[in-house]
């Protein structure tokens, strides 16, 4: 019976040993699991740190693709308005040339007009 007494206390022991080393990697795990938690909330953080530079960026982004296209706008309409102005120059000129020319003829036709005073062309036209 002391046999078995020694037995039955011997795997007591064991078992005692047993549920110490489980309570201590119970314990490391706990502590394992709480320190990723803490990471897991400070990558949480930041995530939503980045997330919101992020859509600050889109929408910074944004409005410059907004201004780009007012300005495109902006520019085209300039041009168009510098070929309209071109051309109207053009025209003016045409106009201009052919009034002188008119006034040439009509000078060189009335002979009352004289020649000092007919109509000479333009130096700021050339």
């Amino acid at each position: 019976m002391k046999a078995r007494m020694q037995e039955l206390l011997g795997l007591l022991t064991m078992v005692v040993e047993r549920v110490g080393a489980a309570n201590a990697r119970t314990a490391q795990a706990e502590s394992r699991a709480e320190r990723m938690s803490l990471m897991l909330d400070a990558l949480s953080d930041e995530n939503a740190a980045l997330q919101t530079e992020l859509d600050q960026a889109e929408e910074t982004a944004q409005a410059s693709a907004e201004t780009i296209r007012s300005l495109r706008e902006q520019v085209e309409a300039g041009e168009r308005l510098a070929e309209m102005l071109e051309a109207r120059a053009t025209e003016a000129e045409l106009r201009i040339h052919r009034a002188a020319d008119a006034l040439r003829l009509s000078a060189a036709a009335d002979p009352s007009v004289p020649g000092a005073e007919a109509p000479r062309p333009s130096l700021a036209l050339h």
